[in-house]
């Protein structure tokens, strides 16, 4: 867009807001200094978060994002600090996530001098984000609609003296513009149920659960619900979702798949690979199809995608899985120490209606094999790009407003964020508990099927073995730490969690886990 008489800080505020989006997470420097004094006398509907962590408070702001289901800035100053957010930036890449850095930079003369904070910082994201770089211009937003991350870079002199008042009263008069209202979506008339359409549905952004059942009703599937699409519970969907795990996949008489929302975490999944027969459907809004081999992806179902198969009676494989649940439940009370036993009582002890943030690697995959249906939680993950970073502190920003919300997360992920709570005195009031499974390492290394051929050593460095505990980490920003194993969460040691904020350390038994795994590997191999 053209010239402004606004000072570039202004204009460049002002076109996000006038965007929609109603939320900053600063993190302040010189450079961006005056775009924190715009932010800092904005109206009442603008909500401001400081960090001073660039990378947490990126994720942060992705869990904002979920939360709100609208746009997010994370505000940088020049230099190394625009880097540091490109973790998050991925991750909305992959996730459609409408994460907006605006990042404060040096004036145009300085590129490729080395001068100091003078990066090439203009597009620096490439592909994972569209770029508007600005220098005295109002920048042009009209293309972006918010299915992915952007950069707006502002190109900023040294704010004179005669600068401050000028920001500060372009920052009171900042206009809140509309962003996109979701649709509402009516039940449809459902597809006859055939045991050989399966739909697999992996991570669903809050309020599009409707509108993803809707789907697995018109493809007329069996459906296996990973916990954060929210369609296990979903009331359109009773009678068709599959229980028992990944293992009652095993077997599974499968033509056809659809999947919808984020790329499952099953090994069906990544098994379909090499099985090009079966044809695959991905309907989401990210447009990535999550295989390399040859998929169809589509942003809305529509019929005549798949073909007609002859109906086939899904009960007695619902009631396969059904079946392994019941023995995931028995094991559970032989094993009581292990880590799915931990994750199921944790589970079963979280209150209705809680927002609940799993951590990648194991912790997400436990708890899709652990967590029972109809418990009511609103279940959510950062499966975009799968990392283990940021996890904490996208809790935290998707908790922030939350009454009650709890994190599942490893040692390793957990030891990953260290900064994450930071942000917790500018959070309103509720109760927040991050609970560490502590393995001691990265522990899922040892489950992968393609790393069984590993020496001792090899997997000693794979999982990054280590004796670190987390009360120290607690006490540092003054929360609650409680912790135990088996006996202590059966024996109600959740009760003595009092804090509104507190970190929760689960010691699992490692033979225990072990004699588990083992387990129910052999004795759902059993179940016909």
């Amino acid at each position: 867009m053209g010239e402004t008489s606004e000072h570039p800080a202004v204009a460049a505020v002002a076109a996000l807001t006038a965007a929609g989006v109603r939320e900053f997470v600063i993190c302040a420097g010189a450079r961006n200094s005056a775009l924190v004094a715009v932010v800092a006398a904005a109206p009442g509907w603008v909500r401001v978060w400081h960090h001073f962590e660039e990378r947490s408070a990126a994720f942060f702001a992705l869990g904002r994002v979920r939360a709100s289901g609208r746009p997010v800035v994370v505000c940088t100053t020049s230099g190394t600090a625009v880097a540091e957010v490109l973790p998050a930036v991925i991750e909305g890449h992959y996730g459609g996530l409408p994460l907006v850095v605006l990042s404060a930079d040096r004036p145009r003369r300085y590129r490729g001098t080395g001068a100091p904070q003078a990066i090439e910082q203009a597009g620096i994201f490439q592909g994972y984000a569209r770029a508007v770089d600005c220098e005295g211009e109002t920048p042009d937003l009209r293309g972006w609609r918010g299915e992915g991350p952007l950069q707006v870079n502002v190109c900023l002199e040294e704010p004179g003296a005669a600068d401050w008042e000028r920001l500060r009263a372009g920052g009171a008069r900042l206009v809140a513009g509309e962003w996109r209202e979701r649709c509402v979506v009516e039940r449809p008339e459902a597809r006859p149920m055939t045991a050989g359409r399966l739909v697999l549905a992996g991570d669903v952004r809050p309020g599009e659960e409707d509108e993803a059942a809707a789907v697995a009703l018109r493809a007329g599937g069996v459906v296996w619900a990973e916990a954060s699409s929210g369609l296990r519970d979903h009331p359109w969907l009773e009678g068709r979702v599959i229980e028992g795990g990944e293992a009652a996949l095993r077997g599974w008489p499968v033509r056809q798949v659809v999947r919808v929302g984020g790329v499952p975490t099953c090994r069906f999944w990544r098994d379909l690979e090499d099985r090009e027969e079966i044809p695959v459907v991905a309907v989401n809004r990210t447009g990535f199809s999550g295989l390399a081999r040859g998929a169809l992806t589509v942003r809305e179902w529509r019929e005549g995608l798949l073909g007609e198969l002859p109906e086939e009676d899904a009960e007695p494989w619902l009631a396969r899985g059904r079946a392994m649940r019941r023995k995931f439940e028995e094991l559970c009370g032989r094993y009581p120490g292990s880590e799915p036993a931990l994750v199921a009582g944790l589970a079963e002890r979280i209150p209705r209606g809680s927002e609940v943030l799993t951590g990648n690697s194991l912790a997400v995959r436990e708890w899709n094999l652990a967590a029972p249906v109809g418990r009511g939680h609103r279940v959510h993950a950062l499966r975009g790009a799968n990392g283990i970073d940021g996890n904490v502190s996208a809790f935290f920003g998707l908790a922030s407003e939350a009454a009650e919300a709890w994190c599942l997360v490893g040692d390793l992920t957990a030891l990953y964020d260290l900064a994450a709570p930071w942000v917790l005195p500018q959070m309103a009031s509720g109760r927040r508990r991050v609970v560490v499974m502590n393995n001691g390492g990265g522990r899922i290394f040892s489950r992968l099927p393609g790393l069984r051929g590993m020496t001792g050593r090899e997997l000693g460095l794979m999982e990054n073995p280590h004796a670190w505990g987390f009360r120290g980490w607690a006490e540092q920003w003054g929360m609650g730490w409680h912790g135990g194993g088996g006996e202590w969460l059966r024996g109600g040691g959740l009760g003595a969690v009092k804090e509104d904020h507190a970190v929760i350390e689960l010691l699992p038994d490692a033979e225990e886990t072990e004699g588990f795994w083992v387990a129910w590997v052999r004795e759902t191999m059993e179940i016909e």
